[in-house]
């Protein structure tokens, strides 16, 4: 497992940080211009999987910490 995460450590130069991240700040003052093509320019990108596991860690960390805060 490291040497997998090793590997695509490797292959992402600072090069391509830095142009993901242009990209995303491209797409969020995109998406503040205008609301509706930001919405979907989101919505093609995201893949059901991943709202499922973004949503049930929110769901999780929520819990743990209203949990922390009754103890």
């Amino acid at each position: 497992m490291a040497d997998v995460l090793k590997k695509r450590a490797e292959a992402m130069t600072s090069q391509q940080v830095k142009e993901r991240a242009t990209e995303a700040a491209g797409s969020v003052a995109g998406a503040v211009v205008d609301p509706k093509t930001g919405l979907s320019h989101l919505k093609s990108k995201i893949r059901p999987g991943r709202v499922l596991l973004i949503g049930g860690a929110l769901l999780v960390a929520y819990l743990v910490g209203r949990r922390s805060i009754h103890m």
